[in-house]
């Protein structure tokens, strides 16, 4: 019993979606790269808390992948992440110029 409450935690976490996300983003365990697929996994596990789904999903943002280009989604992805201690969010944050955002 104590192994199924562990699981429905890992599943709680959004780990598992931002797993299968990165199978798809990377396209391995033979999942061909789809970026698209990935966003949606990437927004349930967002929607989890899990904060490096947060980051993954600001990046596609950020470049368009997979997602409509868009520097505003990526920035409200990465306040959320920062304002829950994302060090690497705040940093980006900083310096979305870098990345074309105004």
């Amino acid at each position: 019993m104590p192994a199924r409450s562990s699981a429905v935690a890992v599943d709680e976490s959004g780990a598992e979606d931002l797993a299968a996300a990165e199978r798809y983003l990377n396209g391995t365990r033979g999942m061909s790269r789809d970026s698209g697929e990935a966003a949606e996994l990437l927004w349930k596990a967002v929607g989890k808390g899990n904060l490096a789904a947060t980051m993954v999903l600001s990046d596609l943002y950020l470049r368009g992948d997979g997602v409509p280009k868009s520097c505003e989604q990526a920035r409200l992805l990465l306040d959320a992440a920062a304002r829950k201690g994302g060090r690497s969010a705040a940093y980006r944050l900083r310096n979305l110029q870098a990345f074309g955002c105004e």
